[in-house]
């Protein structure tokens, strides 16, 4: 990341809500000459020195007027002076992240891939035109992380990717839902054979830690299993590659196996569960979809999955990195901060 000497403009970060940024997150951008602001500063600030250049980082989404609010009213604002507002993708292709990317205040949306422009142009009739496909800056790294050249478990590794927050909230005592969606899974994997690692969701709560919990039941799968904390600092992408079967709920780590290769389960308790929205992951072969309480089916899903996986050809696989990133060729962040030159290019002063 670039310092502030290195800028011609500052940078301003406009906060809401704490919960909007993590802290290290916040760390890092203080750190590297970005100011925060709870307010409208950064406007006044700019309108009292003209010859000052300054760049907005803010939340827009119309879907979340109480949360987004003063993103929301800058970009209204800056649009009504004639001033090009980017909005950049946040999150994966599932119907509730592209309806609230869909929401946005800004003129212009930095999109990963296809399926959301096909999403963003058709179902909320967005113009071709305000829609930039420049690939997912995060899917640089799969492009030079080198694919294992010999398994690392003498058993298949089971991936578990979710999360125990948000998802089921809606539902009447959600942490009831989260353990019995723990003890489906941890019933189903107990039958199989082979290694399972669960990579813990940053803003899963350790306590009280349900994973460990739920895991003393199955004190046979336990010996076999690996419990990793965000604190761990886990590479998330490194993992996907070792994995031989990814299971999830509604997470992009569902679209980055598939772009990968591997096999992929969204399970959930609930037909109409969070991994709904993920139904357009069907028109890949190496995804299935599981939804109830009962355990056979998910148990068949992971024997098959292991024991004759789906094959992905290339014609698949380069139908799916289009739909989801574009292309794994090491340069989105080249390709989005392009665009972003371009707008900045043609700004009016205020």
């Amino acid at each position: 990341m670039t310092t502030a000497g290195d800028r011609p403009f500052d940078l301003w970060l406009l906060l809401p809500t704490e919960r909007e940024v993590k802290a290290h997150e916040l760390r890092s951008l203080v750190g590297s000459g970005c100011h925060l602001s709870r307010s409208l500063w950064p406007l006044r600030y700019l309108r009292a020195n003209p010859q000052q250049s300054v760049g907005l980082f803010c939340l827009d989404h119309q879907l979340f007027p109480e949360a987004h609010r003063l993103g929301i009213r800058v970009a209204r604002w800056l649009r009504q002076q004639g001033v090009t507002t980017i909005c950049s993708q946040h999150g994966g292709t599932d119907a509730e992240s592209l309806a609230s990317l869909a929401s946005s205040a800004s003129e212009t949306l930095l999109i990963w891939g296809h399926y959301a422009e096909q999403v963003l142009r058709d179902r909320y009739h967005w113009q071709p035109l305000q829609l930039k496909v420049v690939g997912n800056p995060l899917h640089d790294r799969l492009f030079t992380i080198p694919k294992p050249t010999q398994p690392d478990f003498d058993q298949p590794l089971i991936l578990v990717a979710t999360t125990l927050q948000r998802e089921y909230d809606d539902r009447p005592n959600s942490q009831q839902c989260y353990r019995d969606y723990l003890r489906c899974l941890f019933s189903a994997l107990e039958s199989i054979n082979g290694r399972v690692m669960i990579k813990r969701h940053p803003r899963d709560p350790q306590q009280p830690d349900l994973y460990a919990e739920v895991l003393t039941e199955f004190p046979a799968l336990q010996q076999r299993t690996t419990l990793l904390w965000s604190q761990d600092q886990p590479d998330t992408y490194r993992l996907l590659q070792q994995a031989d079967l990814v299971i999830s709920r509604a997470s992009t780590v569902l679209e980055e196996a598939d772009m990968l290769g591997k096999a992929t389960i969204a399970f959930d308790l609930f037909p109409n569960g969070p991994a709904s929205r993920y139904l357009h992951l069907q028109a890949f072969p190496n995804f299935q979809w599981i939804a109830g309480s009962e355990t056979t089916s998910l148990t068949t899903a992971i024997q098959t999955a292991l024991a004759t996986p789906q094959l992905q050809t290339d014609q698949d696989r380069d139908r799916c990195i289009a739909a989801f990133s574009d292309r794994l060729d090491g340069r989105s962040v080249e390709r989005g901060v392009a665009v972003i030159l371009e707008q900045l290019q043609r700004q009016p002063k205020l």
